[in-house]
């Protein structure tokens, strides 16, 4: 007689060792679930500085007037320092 948790002379294996490699996926299965709904709710960190990006000079001296004593803001320039107008 074939015990229900042994492998039978064709290499087959048994309803008991089926259902023990089911439950054992479907644990850890859900175990990932678990740990990707706890990482997803944690709230965020969010920077206390808001930074301004601005692409040309005109759009940067603006930016720079409107934030001018403003506490918590960047305001940087995407232009090099070098670059001059034509006259």
């Amino acid at each position: 007689m074939l015990l229900l948790n042994e492998i039978n002379v064709k290499g087959e294996i048994t309803l008991n060792k089926k259902v023990k490699i089911i439950f054992t996926i479907l644990l850890v299965l859900a175990v990932l679930i678990v740990l990707v709904t706890i990482n997803r709710n944690k709230p965020k960190e969010q920077s206390s500085n808001l930074k301004i990006v601005s692409s040309f000079y005109p759009i940067h001296i603006i930016a720079m007037n409107l934030t001018e004593n403003a506490k918590g803001v960047e305001e940087v320039c995407l232009t090099q320092n070098n670059v001059r107008l034509l006259t």
